[in-house]
């Protein structure tokens, strides 16, 4: 995915996270009732001075920061990049260092480097 397109979206979802805030709020205040989502930033809020819309907004953000401290490595890398981890047509090089040594692959980049530097 382009940063272009990341940065679009993250964008999009920093103002729905706002606007999601700022309706919750509203709705409570309006006395129209609150979903059992809200209730935790409702609460909080009768006991502080900081709003009910100001704690909706820290709990989402709370929530994607725990969604994705729990993807592992190979879904934060496709949900980033939109390739598949582990292709090898995403690595300019790739060595299984699980069959060799790590001496035996740092020679074979050496030998690979030295080989692609006297060719130019």
């Amino acid at each position: 995915m382009a940063k272009k397109e990341l940065l679009r979206r993250y964008t999009l979802f920093t103002i729905a996270l706002f606007v999601n805030s700022f309706s919750i709020a509203l709705v409570t205040k309006g006395l129209l009732g609150t979903t059992p989502i809200s209730s935790i930033p409702y609460v909080f809020s009768l006991f502080t001075k900081l709003t009910i819309g100001q704690y909706t907004l820290a709990l989402n953000f709370l929530q994607v920061l725990v969604a994705l401290a729990l993807m592992n490595k190979q879904e934060r890398h496709q949900h980033f990049t939109g390739k598949q981890w582990g292709d090898p047509r995403n690595y300019d090089l790739m060595i299984n260092t699980a069959s060799i040594p790590i001496h035996a692959a740092t020679h074979l980049i050496s030998n690979l480097y030295h080989h692609k530097a006297s060719t130019i």
